[in-house]
């Protein structure tokens, strides 16, 4: 139990293991005694920011949930570019390694730490087992990857038919939901988004200019949100 009391109080988290595994959508409905017997045999993990998850080509040989903190899911191009995939956050599994665990296949995608966060790790023994045995468990898994599906053809269509003002609006629009401050720089946008940091900076400079944003070094203040939104409503041409 060690590993477990450490990394939640680490984290100065509040909750224990079973609280927090039991707030995951991944165990709502499971079986007491299944859940039980997942909790004793699964493994808490502190990973520190910038740690690996896992990395393209890796055999998939375990599920995790994250319980505090948050991990991003990245494609990297042979020529060095990188796109933001998807972001998992507290309470949520990964649809890659799902997909994996079920196809038998390996990592086509990189995941890291976006900060220092805790992970409980099951193996695929045990994954396949709860899908086995837990209905509840079996149902979120494909939801989830149904889910992780819909959102890889939104980002094809972004990639395809969206053109980057609309689509740098609504990164802006959605990550200042609760603080006006962005702290992220110019190449951390660009990654989300798939793009060269040039092509972001370039657009964050008319954004200030039309007074929607002030740019400052290594963060940005959202001055109008509105105008962000009626951006990214406007029809692309």
């Amino acid at each position: 139990m060690y590993p477990v009391i450490y990394c939640l109080m680490r984290m100065n988290y509040a909750l224990s293991m079973e609280e927090s595994l039991l707030m995951s959508p991944y165990f709502l409905g499971v079986d007491e005694t299944i859940r039980n017997e997942i909790m004793f045999l699964g493994r808490i993990v502190l990973l520190r920011q910038g740690a690996s998850v896992f990395h393209s080509n890796d055999d998939c040989e375990r599920f995790f949930i994250v319980l505090k903190g948050s991990v991003r899911v990245s494609k990297y191009s042979e020529t060095g570019h990188v796109i933001t995939l998807y972001h998992i956050t507290d309470g949520q599994g990964c649809q890659l390694t799902s997909a994996c665990l079920l196809g038998g296949g390996q990592y086509t995608a990189d995941a890291i730490a976006e900060m220092e966060s805790c992970l409980f790790f099951m193996s695929k023994k045990q994954f396949l087992s709860m899908l086995t045995r837990s209905q509840a468990f079996r149902q979120l898994v494909f939801a989830s990857i149904n889910e992780g599906m819909d959102g890889f053809l939104n980002l094809i269509d972004q990639l395809a038919f969206g053109h980057m003002d609309h689509r740098l609006a609504t990164l802006l629009f959605n990550v200042s939901t609760y603080s006006s401050t962005v702290k992220a720089t110019h190449q951390e946008l660009a990654d989300e988004l798939g793009t060269a940091r040039e092509v972001v900076s370039r657009q964050l400079k008319e954004f200030e200019k039309h007074n929607w944003i002030v740019l400052h070094r290594g963060k940005l203040i959202v001055t109008d949100r509105e105008a962000l939104l009626n951006l990214d409503k406007r029809p692309a041409v």
